[in-house]
């Protein structure tokens, strides 16, 4: 459960860090190899999610929308745990393992998307 909470309390200061400094770093992926990587323009769709608005950050990252939702499941499902002395959470990324190909696929897929544009 120790591990559980730690998470919660980095992502905290994360959350906290990008949203309300507008903390950035560069893509180590884009500048290393000079092509645009899965999670490019993930920042700045999070940004805009925050702020709801869904459909520009939909432009800068296929993926932002069901990441963002999928991070906000984990951390209810950590909470919960938290609370109730439950397993929710691993059960959760058992589920996740299991669908393996899904991820893949959405990974290739924001890829080919982020080439397309030339984020």
């Amino acid at each position: 459960m120790k591990k559980q909470f730690i998470f919660v309390m980095i992502e905290g200061v994360l959350f906290f860090l990008f949203g309300f400094f507008h903390f950035t770093f560069p893509c180590v992926f884009k500048t290393i190899f000079h092509i645009p990587c899965p999670g490019c323009g993930m920042t700045r769709a999070f940004l805009k999610i925050l702020h709801f608005q869904f459909l520009e950050s939909f432009q800068y990252n296929i993926l932002a929308l069901p990441l963002f939702f999928l991070i906000c499941a984990i951390n209810i499902l950590i909470v919960i745990d938290l609370i109730y002395h439950r397993n929710y959470f691993s059960k959760m990324i058992h589920r996740i393992e299991n669908n393996w190909f899904m991820l893949l696929f959405l990974v290739v897929l924001s890829e080919l998307v982020n080439l397309y544009r030339g984020i």
